[in-house]
């Protein structure tokens, strides 16, 4: 899915664009406000990086990104984040499912001898 969104930036500010633009509805619902208190008072895992935004901010043009998949390094620790977007229909063990495969990929894709060293 794509949406472009045009508007005239009195200033540039990253944080300020990202903040406005995040989470979309595929992350946390609509409407905006009212799913994001839902999640904070009825989920039961905190999301880390469950989500987020991955991409440039220019004056003369911008280009961001969902990211359901990613990792956080943390000095020896590695923490692997997916995500899928629920919809009205969604099946729940399909949703997890999903997510489970996209952590599984990202796992197929790390060397574990680059991540753990014997002394």
């Amino acid at each position: 899915m794509r949406r472009l969104i045009h508007v005239t930036l009195h200033h540039a500010s990253d944080s300020d664009c990202l903040y406005r633009l995040q989470p979309t509805a595929a992350v946390a619902g609509v409407p905006r406000k009212i799913a994001k208190n839902f999640l904070q008072q009825n989920e039961p895992i905190c999301r880390g990086w469950y989500a987020g935004s991955a991409g440039y901010l220019s004056l003369n043009q911008s280009e961001f990104v969902v990211s359901l998949r990613c990792a956080h390094i943390n000095y020896d620790h590695l923490r692997l984040y997916a995500g899928a977007g629920i919809v009205k229909d969604s099946d729940p063990q399909q949703e997890w499912l999903e997510v489970e495969n996209k952590a599984a990929g990202l796992q197929t894709l790390l060397n574990r001898e680059i991540f753990c060293c014997e002394s």
